[in-house]
């Protein structure tokens, strides 16, 4: 067990709040929680001198004297179930935010950590050896003795006490719907590919060497999940981190993928070859220029040049792989084979008639989908998932293979997860992944209950699951969350 330092406590009980107090903490919570991802972004980047730095340290006293004005006994910022909370209260969070709150979950989770104790009285010396050692996440050297034993053993010999870990305590039986393990073991998994597809790309960027081991490993985890329980990843598909982007999206192509190879019965190594496939499938971006990746606008005929040699510049990248394996030579083909069409129109231009690999019809079928939905530079109003599929299905559908698409139909639903529907009993819900039996009765999470008001996000089998008096839910429409007054947060699962 945890010694917390005087002033500090264990998560605090949900109590009942004034509901203008409540909404003051909420937006500095908000506030607060930016500030931090930005300050402990840039500690990353800058050393302690320089003005990015000193600036981002500033912002982030302010912030925290600005809760402490209303927590005066102290608070905690602390993750449960995946969302922020300050003590009790969640920090909803809008599209704007959901990076930097994305951000600290991902940094608490990767340490084991629920999150941070702030007490009064801190100074800036205890803000920067907190982060530092928070960052610089010890290796176990005692191998008695855990990671957060050794991170708070060094604080204390640094005098940090105003600032203290929250220890990861495991979610109330009546909390949890069934066994939770499930989806922690899927997220889990989804970030170690996001790691380790990061790593490689950054290796690419910079003219390193590229050591696919560790994607391969992530890539054989997803595999594992999906032979085993192919929903509860799909789920993870549905973040989107704008900051992220690159590197999200290939592990949502991934997942796409493999779901859907698995669909069409491939064996377990050729599963893991489509994996690896759709991780990189992109890794030709590395060599465009980000003006261009980045650029708000439509491109220039001349920037459209530029960015259409991405998948010969992919096939370049990895074919300087140490030893060209089989699944090198998948992962080639696909990536330059990817923005093909079924009729071979698209780009790369071909000179001479080629069958397109099976690998490369699944993931462009996966691409086009993930991308559409995808809050973007150029893409500030992205299709909700139900947009996206039905404008595949109906305007786009001669440019995929008619029988892929509809596996691919089949692996997401009628209802992609993700996307928030009506319900017949004029509840609003949010898909979390869709049925094996029926394309049109998803498990959905409820977000609204009859009357309008948010209510307890119980999940619900479309296929199984009745209403009350004897009535069947069932969707009736699909809706935009901003025409609804959904936050952006309330869709994670």
């Amino acid at each position: 067990m945890s010694t917390y330092p005087a002033g500090s406590a264990p998560r605090t009980a949900p109590r009942e709040r004034d509901e203008a107090h409540a909404s003051r903490v909420t937006v500095a919570g908000r506030q607060l929680a930016t500030n931090l991802s930005v300050f402990w972004k840039t500690s990353r980047l800058y050393e302690v001198r320089n003005v990015a730095y000193t600036q981002a340290l500033n912002n982030l006293q302010d912030s925290l004297n600005a809760m402490l004005e209303l927590e005066r006994v102290g608070f905690g910022l602390q993750v449960m179930s995946d969302c922020l909370y300050v003590n009790d209260l969640r920090l909803r969070v809008d599209v704007v935010g959901q990076a930097s709150h994305q951000f600290l979950v991902d940094e608490f989770a990767r340490r084991g950590l629920a999150g941070v104790r702030f007490s009064p009285g801190f100074d800036s010396n205890e803000i920067v050896n907190f982060s530092r050692q928070f960052l610089d996440w010890p290796a176990p050297e005692d191998p008695t003795a855990s990671p957060i034993e050794i991170f708070e053993h060094k604080l204390r010999a640094q005098n940090v006490v105003h600032l203290w870990p929250i220890r990861e305590l495991a979610v109330p039986q009546e909390d949890s719907e069934n066994d939770p393990s499930q989806r922690v073991v899927a997220r889990k998994s989804f970030l170690r590919a996001m790691h380790a597809t990061k790593s490689v790309m950054l290796c690419a960027r910079q003219g390193r060497r590229m050591d696919l081991r560790h994607a391969k490993r992530a890539v054989q985890s997803i595999v594992d999940l999906i032979l085993s329980e192919e929903l509860s990843l799909l789920g993870m598909t549905t973040l989107k981190d704008y900051d992220e982007y690159t590197y999200q999206h290939c592990v949502n192509v991934a997942i796409l993928a493999i779901t859907m190879g698995n669909r069409l019965g491939l064996s377990k190594q050729q599963l893991s070859q489509l994996g690896v496939a759709g991780l990189f499938h992109d890794i030709g971006k590395v060599r465009i220029p980000n003006v261009i990746l980045q650029k708000p606008g439509k491109l220039s005929p001349e920037e459209w040049s530029v960015m259409k040699t991405h998948p010969i510049e992919g096939v370049k990248i990895i074919a300087k792989l140490h030893g060209l394996s089989s699944l090198a030579m998948r992962a080639m083909v696909t990536a330059y084979e990817h923005h093909l069409n079924i009729d071979l129109s698209g780009y790369p231009r071909l000179h001479r008639p080629r069958t397109q690999n099976l690998f490369s019809r699944i993931i462009a079928i996966c691409d086009c989908f993930d991308a559409m939905t995808a809050h973007r530079s150029y893409q500030k109003d992205p299709f909700t998932p139900y947009e996206a599929l039905h404008y595949m299905t109906t305007k786009l559908a001669d440019r995929f293979d008619v029988t892929l698409l509809k596996v691919f139909i089949r692996t997401v639903g009628i209802y992609p997860p993700g996307s928030v529907v009506r319900l017949s009993t004029g509840e609003l819900a949010v898909v979390v992944f869709p049925s094996t039996e029926d394309v049109a009765a998803p498990t959905v999470k409820l977000l609204r209950d009859t009357e309008g008001q948010a209510c307890t996000p119980e999940r619900i089998d479309l296929h199984t699951q009745v209403a009350a008096k004897g009535r069947r839910r069932v969707i009736v429409d699909a809706v935009r969350a901003t025409e609804v007054g959904v936050a952006a947060s309330e869709l994670t699962d």
